[in-house]
C-alpha cells in the first residue's frame, strides 16, 4: 500500500509535468503491477474477513470452517479460520517460514500427500514460481503436479503476513520456462490464501482460503467438497501447531538461522508494531505485567498452575493424541469412531451408480451387445488415467475400519501418559 500511494504521487507529477513522462516510462511497467497487486490484496482482505456469500460448514475445537460455492466450478471454495495462543513473535517467524520455504512444505504438509516440490523462480524478495507435486497414495490414481505463482505481502501496521498462491494455467510466465507435466502425471489447479496476524503479544490469528481441482473426473463433487469443508482444514490446523510446538532442531530452523536478515526484519517489525499498541493503551495492564504479577507469591504460582493445567487440557482437545493423524475420526473425548456421514455419503454414491447402470441395462437389453466393447474400453480408460470409483469405496471404507480399530487402544494409551507427563511437568 506505501508502494501505491508513491505510484500516484508520481502520476499526480505526471500529470502536471508531462516531460516526466518519459523518465517514468522504464518503471511503467512495475507502476501498474504495484496498482494490480494492491487491489488484489484488497480483495484477498475482504474475503478474509467479509461473510459475504460464506456458508457455516463446521465449527470445532477452536477452528471455524466456511465454504462458498463458485458459479464456474463444482468444487467449493473453503475458508478455515483459528487462534493460536501462547505464541510469541518468534513463533510468528517460524509460522511463516512454514510457508516461505517452499522446499520443506512436505515435511509438515498432513496426510504425506505433498512431495518435495522444484523451485522454478525466486525473483524477488516475496514471490516465486514452484511446481508442486502430489501423489494421492491410493491405488489407479496417477499423481499431480501444479506451477503455482506465489506472493508475500507483508503488512506491519496490521502485524500480519499474507501469502497468495495460483496456479499458472498457461504456458508463459515472464520469469521462468512453464515445465510440462510428465508423463502419466495430472497437472491440476490450485488456488490459496495464507493469513498470519499478531493480535497480541501471545496470540496469532490464522486463516486460510483454498480451492484445489485435483482433476478428478470420475469421483462426485460432492464427496471432494465434504472432505474439503471437514476433514482437511482440522488436520492442517492441529500439524501447524504441532510443527511450531516441535521447532527446534528442525529443517525450518536452520533456514531461519541461514537466511538471518531475512526473518529477523520480519520479528523486528511485528515486536515494533506491538511496542506501539502497547504505548497505544498505556491505560490499561497488559498481558505480560499481569502473568508477571500472577507469577510472584505462592498464590500466584498457584493460579498460574492451575491456568496452565486448563491450558494444557484445552490444547490436548484441540491438538488430538499425537499417535493419531486423522482428526476427522477423532471425538471429543479423544478416541477414535467412524463418521457415518461420510461413509453413508459413499455407500450413496456408489449404490447411485449401480443402480442407474442396471436401469439402463434393464430398459435397453438389446443395447448390451453393441456397449459391451465400448463399456470395456471406458472402464479401461478409468482404471488407467484416473481410478474406479468402487477401488475408492472399497479401499476408503477398509482403510477407515483398520484405523479405528487399530488406533482406538493406542490413542486411549498415549493420551493418559501425555497427561500425566505434562501434569508433573507444569
Amino acid at each position: 500500500f506505501d508502494a501505491r500511494s508513491v505510484v500516484h504521487e508520481l502520476r499526480d507529477l505526471e500529470s502536471k509535468d508531462p516531460t516526466s513522462s518519459p523518465k517514468l516510462e522504464p518503471v511503467r511497467h512495475d507502476m501498474e503491477e504495484v496498482i494490480t497487486q494492491s487491489e488484489h490484496v484488497e480483495s484477498l482482505l475482504h474475503e478474509l474477513h467479509s461473510d459475504d456469500d460464506w456458508t457455516l460448514a463446521k465449527q470445532k475445537s477452536g477452528v471455524t470452517v466456511h465454504y462458498r460455492r463458485e458459479a464456474d466450478s463444482p468444487i467449493h471454495t473453503v475458508r478455515a479460520v483459528t487462534t493460536f495462543d501462547k505464541f510469541s513473535p518468534k513463533d510468528f517467524v517460524r509460522l511463516c517460514s512454514l510457508f516461505v520455504e517452499t522446499d520443506l512444505t512436505h515435511l509438515w504438509f498432513p496426510g504425506g500427500i505433498l512431495k518435495p516440490s522444484k523451485l522454478l523462480s525466486w525473483h524477488s524478495k516475496y514471490s516465486k514460481v514452484v511446481q508442486l507435486h502430489i501423489s494421492v497414495g491410493l491405488p489407479l490414481i496417477s499423481s499431480r503436479d501444479s506451477v503455482i505463482f506465489g506472493n508475500g505481502y507483508h503488512m506491519p501496521d496490521r502485524n500480519a503476513f499474507m501469502i497468495s498462491t495460483k496456479t499458472i494455467l498457461d504456458d508463459t510466465c515472464r520469469y521462468c520456462d512453464i515445465p510440462k507435466p510428465s508423463k502419466g502425471v495430472v497437472r491440476m489447479a490450485t488456488e490459496s490464501i495464507f493469513y498470519v496476524q499478531m493480535l497480541k503479544s501471545d496470540s496469532i490469528s490464522f486463516k486460510m482460503i483454498g480451492r484445489d481441482d485435483l482433476k478428478l473426473k470420475y469421483m462426485p463433487s460432492v464427496l471432494l467438497n465434504y472432505l474439503s469443508q471437514g476433514h482437511l482444514p482440522f488436520d492442517l490446523m492441529r500439524t501447524i501447531h504441532k510443527t511450531i510446538r516441535n521447532f527446534e532442531g528442525t529443517a525450518w530452523e536452520k533456514k531461519i538461522e541461514e537466511r538471518g536478515a531475512y526473518y529477523t526484519e520480519i520479528e523486528d517489525k511485528v515486536n515494533d508494531q506491538l511496542n506501539r499498541w502497547e504505548k497505544e493503551c498505556q491505560g490499561g495492564i497488559s498481558s505480560h505485567t499481569q502473568i508477571d504479577q500472577n507469577s510472584n507469591g505462592g498464590d500466584g504460582n498457584a493460579k498460574n498452575l492451575q491456568k496452565s493445567k486448563g491450558e494444557l487440557m484445552r490444547t490436548q482437545h484441540y491438538t488430538g493424541s499425537s499417535g493419531s493423524n486423522d482428526i476427522f475420526l477423532t471425538n471429543e473425548h479423544g478416541s477414535h469412531e467412524i463418521d457415518w456421514q461420510f461413509m453413508a455419503l459413499m455407500i450413496m454414491t456408489l449404490l447411485s451408480a449401480v443402480i442407474m447402470s442396471v436401469l439402463y441395462l434393464v430398459a435397453f437389453p438389446e443395447m448390451i451387445p453393441a456397449l459391451a466393447p465400448k463399456i470395456l474400453h471406458e472402464l479401461l480408460q478409468v482404471l488407467r488415467e484416473e481410478c474406479s470409483l468402487l477401488a475408492i469405496m472399497i479401499i476408503s471404507f477398509l482403510l477407515g475400519q483398520i484405523i479405528v480399530i487399530s488406533q482406538t487402544a493406542r490413542t486411549k494409551r498415549l493420551n493418559k501418559e501425555e497427561l500425566i507427563t505434562d501434569q508433573e511437568q507444569y
